[in-house]
């Protein structure tokens, strides 16, 4: 099973980042979730306000 999971920044001080697995999104295909990654990670930044999306990934 494949996870979607994003790397944000926090917007305060001191900037640090980190990996965090997206709770009830994955898929069994890399492709789709890599493609429906942005859509994704929007959501969750939208619910996070406290970070940045930097970037996502999709991982086992």
């Amino acid at each position: 099973m494949i996870h979607l999971v994003v790397i944000a920044c926090l917007v305060a001080a001191p900037h640090t980042c980190q990996e965090m697995a997206v709770p009830d999104v994955s898929s069994e295909d890399v492709a789709t979730c890599m493609h429906d990654g942005l859509t994704n990670a929007d959501k969750w930044q939208g619910a996070n306000p406290d970070y940045w999306v930097i970037g996502w990934k999709c991982a086992k």
